[in-house]
Parts: structure tokens; C-alpha cells; sequence
């Protein structure tokens, strides 16, 4: 069966802008497995870099927290409002992630990120994000894991469905418990993943975080995109095949910037494995990357003007019938002057498993 991944494009007065849902601000709870098997599935510890990618992605006046779990939970980074002070306190307190845990219990590691999430909001979008290499195990004595397994279901995932929070699962292993995070997915309407192995991580973490947060990009084609006058600040995610190719960027009036010149312009994160580079008031025009070209590199973007999508489902059945109700916002404001809307284009383009595109236009 084919997936569909659409993106929504409006094009005219400004370059091509790809936008998805914006609605409430998330509050995001970030639940990470420390068992001692992780030591196997994780050898080099990836889950760290993994987060910081997570942690410098997340937008101004979202919340998250962080936290450990194994037979205990520890709130690495407590919940609070995403900002700069609350991403430095994240990056430092990730580093605690470690794989020493005797046990995994999943169970009250999302009892413990639900606490204060009593009624349904409308205020937060509520995500949370799972990652373990295993399944409900507390004791040595299987009957007792079936039955912490049940109480999961039967109580725990019920309360998660009454908050209104989505749950976004990473199994980190065969041996891991597919059909509970599966499930977990499914009936919290969030998306399941499984990483081979640990080198995957980063990438899908950040395939996670875009259904979880879902910032706004700009299309990056042939290591090449264009700013506007309306971005006010852009983040770069750059997967690095090699240390050997340092990344490069280049600007509209052809200055290059690299980790070691980009100070006086905004910051830039190199991990082994990829970069992301902030950019504050970027200038208007058409921008180039010098690295590997890559099929997860992205455009992330702050502006006034955004795409107001009513939520998508995660899942559907071939042939059903889904309607887009979208809005045109700037500052938070519907647009409705129709001599600007007359001068946009709209399209939703189809991407399959099979990476096929297709583009069809949108019409009012």
C-alpha cells in the first residue's frame, strides 16, 4: 500500500514556502529507555546527539521535559517554556543519559509524564515521544510483566487518550514490544517507528519531531533555497556523510559561512553525523549549501506568515475520504484581502513509499 506524505505549498509574492499544521503550541514530554540492554541496541550512546537535535529544533512558546526510565523515572529536564535558558539546562541534563537500568518499566514512565495532564486542553497540542529497545519488564517474573503489561492498556493508555495527548513511539530492537507501541500509536492517532539500529536514531528522531511539532520549511532542492523578506530567523539541518566535507553555507551576496565565521550571524551545532545552524534575519534571496546532498536535509523557518492546517489524521484507509479546511494567517490573523490571496498559488503534492511526486493544484 502506498503512504502518502503531503505538503502543502502557497507560491507568488514570496518563494515557495512548505507549511503544515499550526494550531495550538505543543507541549512535548520526551521519554528515553536507559535499561542496561541499551548497551547492546546503543553502544555509543546516540540517543544524546539524538535529543540536542530535538532540543535546538523545538520552537519558541512550545514547553517540554525530558526523561529517564529504566526501574525508575528521572525527570532529566524538568517541563518548562522552551526558550534559550530552558534548551541550555536541556542540553546539559541529556547528558545524564546513560545504560544502567536493571529494568524497563514503560508503565510508569508515561504515568509519570500524564500526572499534571488531568483534563483535555485546548490550549497544548499534548505529544509525547517514546523511545525503548524492549517491553513492560519490572520483574523477573514473567506473569508479573503480563500483568504490568494489561494495567498499561487497560488503565494507563486510557488516561492518555482522555488528555488528548498523542503518543509517537521508536522501537529500538526486534526484541522490542512492537504490537504495544504499535498500539500505543495507533490509538492515540501519533506514528510508530523502528530504527535497525542505533546509527538511525538522529534521523528518526527528527522524522518523529516533524510529526510532532511540525515547523514550517522552505523546499531545499539541490542543496539550494530561497529566503524571503518575511523569515525572520531559519534553521538548517545538514547530514554529514564524512568529517572529510565540512559544510559550507553560502549566502545570497556570496559570503561563506562555516562553524568556524558563523558568530556574528547565529549558531551552529556540529555533531558527528550532522549540523544545524541557526540564521537570525537572513537576507532575501537564494541560499546554498556546500555538503553531501541529502534526502533529510531541511529548511526550518520562523515568519509571520503561516498555513493553518485543521488536524490531519495520522492514519487512513485506502479510498477514504479526508478534507483539508487550511487558513492563511499573518501574525495569528486570518488573511482575507483577496487582492493578496489573488496573487498565491496553491498545491498539495503526493509523495509515495516509492518517493514518486505528484502535484495537483488546490482551488477555493
Amino acid at each position: 500500500m502506498n503512504i502518502w506524505i503531503l505538503f502543502i505549498i502557497f507560491s507568488g509574492l514570496m518563494s515557495n514556502v512548505y507549511l503544515v499544521e499550526a494550531a495550538q503550541p505543543v507541549d512535548l514530554r520526551i521519554l528515553v529507555d536507559t535499561s542496561g540492554s541499551m548497551r547492546r541496541t546503543d553502544p555509543f550512546n546516540l540517543r544524546v546527539p539524538a535529543l540536542r537535535l530535538v532540543v535546538g529544533l523545538l520552537p519558541q512558546g512550545s514547553k517540554a521535559g525530558v526523561y529517564t526510565f529504566d526501574q525508575k523515572v528521572v525527570n532529566i529536564v524538568p517541563v518548562g517554556p522552551v526558550n534559550s535558558a530552558w534548551q541550555f539546562k536541556a542540553r546539559r541534563g541529556i547528558e545524564q543519559i546513560n545504560s544502567r537500568g536493571l529494568f524497563t518499566d514503560i508503565g510508569a514512565a508515561l504515568e509519570n509524564v500524564i500526572v499534571d495532564w488531568n483534563e483535555p486542553t485546548k490550549d497544548w497540542q499534548r505529544k509525547i515521544l517514546l523511545m525503548t529497545d524492549g517491553m513492560v519488564d519490572i520483574s523477573k517474573n514473567p506473569a508479573v510483566n503480563a500483568a504490568a503489561r494489561e494495567r498499561v492498556i487497560n488503565n494507563t493508555l486510557p488516561k492518555v487518550s482522555a488528555a488528548n495527548a498523542v503518543i509517537y513511539t521508536i522501537a529500538l530492537s526486534e526484541e522490542a514490544d512492537h504490537d504495544l507501541l504499535r498500539k500505543f500509536s495507533r490509538e492515540t492517532s501519533g506514528w510508530y517507528e523502528q530504527a535497525a539500529d542505533s546509527q538511525l536514531l538522529q534521523r528518526l528522531f527528527l522524522k518523529i519531531f516533524n510529526q510532532a511539532v511540525q515547523r514550517e520549511t522552505l523546499p531545499l532542492k539541490d542543496n539550494r533555497f530561497v529566503v524571503d523578506d518575511s523569515v525572520k530567523e531559519l534553521t538548517l539541518v545538514v547530514f554529514k556523510k564524512s568529517a572529510a566535507n565540512p559544510t559550507t553555507i553560502i549566502d545570497p551576496e556570496g559570503k561563506q559561512y562555516t562553524k568556524d565565521n558563523i558568530s556574528a550571524k547565529g549558531r551552529w551545532a556540529s555533531e558527528h553525523d550532522y549540523d544545524m545552524i541557526t540564521l537570525e534575519k537572513p537576507i532575501a534571496g537564494s541560499w546554498q549549501v556546500q555538503a553531501d546532498t541529502d534526502p533529510d536535509n531541511q529548511v526550518m523557518i520562523v515568519t509571520d506568515v503561516n498555513l493553518d492546517i485543521d488536524p490531519i489524521p495520522s492514519h487512513a484507509l485506502v479510498g477514504e475520504h479526508i478534507d483539508l479546511m487550511t487558513r492563511l494567517l499573518e501574525n495569528g490573523k486570518i488573511i482575507n484581502d483577496r487582492n493578496f490571496l489573488e496573487l498565491l498559488n496553491f498545491s498539495i503534492t503526493r509523495i509515495t513509499n516509492n518517493d514518486e511526486h505528484e502535484l495537483r493544484p488546490l482551488h477555493d
